[in-house]
């Protein structure tokens, strides 16, 4: 009789293919339990959503999902809409949906727009600071490969235009533009 490494018939086939799958799990489960640093350094934890961005929305839905619905939420207004996000979730196949309210400057520090007249100068500064926060948002999901879908309504609508004038329209893959118009002067306030 020849003698072989490995010989392969229908009785240890069997057995070999378990030991690949055996393997393939072993490798996988122990690289998926390393620690968040580990994950921040090796980017194996790719869809993972850090602190810096929870802070900047509330959300809802499957934090990996592949498409992001990002609503600029119209106002101004001094409270973060969670209202929006929550309504989107009630009826609709939301498996693989992550959708998110963005925080504009009055809802993240809501102290300087209280019994406080401010100038044009300081309205121009935090509409900035708004958009900025659109931005850094829209622009970490789509580092992270996902479809980012943006929708802005009455204020929310003037932040996106801004947005799209400012840093051009390939910054999210799609917009929903509700109640702004295109028309207006320079500087209305």
């Amino acid at each position: 009789m020849k003698k072989v490494l490995l010989s392969v018939n229908d009785k240890n086939n069997y057995s070999i293919s378990n030991l690949i799958i055996i393997i393939i799990l072993t490798l996988t489960t122990v690289s998926c339990s390393k620690s968040d640093d580990i994950c921040e350094e090796t980017n194996l934890c790719q869809n993972k959503i850090t602190q810096e961005i929870k802070d900047l929305i509330y959300f809802k839905g499957n934090e990996r999902a592949s498409i992001v619905l990002i609503n600029a939420q119209g106002g101004p207004g001094y409270q973060l809409d969670e209202n929006t996000v929550n309504l989107f979730f009630q009826g609709y196949n939301t498996d693989d949906v992550l959708m998110a309210n963005v925080h504009q400057s009055q809802t993240q520090n809501f102290n300087p727009f209280i019994n406080n007249d401010i100038t044009l100068e300081q309205a121009v500064n935090f509409n900035t600071e708004s958009v900025e926060n659109l931005l850094k948002v829209i622009k970490f999901f789509k580092k992270q490969g996902r479809t980012v879908y943006v929708l802005g309504v009455s204020y929310g609508a003037f932040l996106t235009q801004e947005l799209i004038a400012e840093h051009g329209v390939d910054v999210a893959d799609k917009y929903l533009i509700i109640t702004g118009r295109l028309d207006l002067n320079d500087i209305v306030w």
